[in-house]
């Protein structure tokens, strides 16, 4: 994902990456519109939601995938996610690419 973000035209976005420490080294890219933002607490999750218009979601881990989903959509963000089976229940159809 931060390879992909690295080839965008990156005037007026930035990202910020949540998780456990990542495995890649920031220091090697041009960074100024990434921020590592560490692991959050899932009582957080609203309240860092708010911050943003877009949420992705490149995991497989299905179980924090679907809260982490449900709140993404009740903040009105678009979401971005892996396509992982039982989640297509939480997207229209219309708008699901693959």
């Amino acid at each position: 994902m931060i390879q992909a973000f690295e080839m965008l035209d990156k005037s007026g976005i930035s990202l910020s990456v949540f998780g456990p420490p990542l495995e890649i080294d920031l220091e090697k890219l041009d960074t100024s519109n990434i921020k590592y933002r560490g692991v959050f607490l899932f009582d957080e999750i609203s309240t860092i939601l708010k911050n943003y218009d877009v949420l992705i979601l490149p995991s497989v881990a299905y179980e924090m995938m679907r809260l982490v989903i449900q709140e993404a959509i009740t903040a009105g963000l678009y979401v971005i996610g892996t396509d992982v089976p039982g989640l297509q229940k939480y997207f229209n159809r219309e708008l699901m690419v693959s």
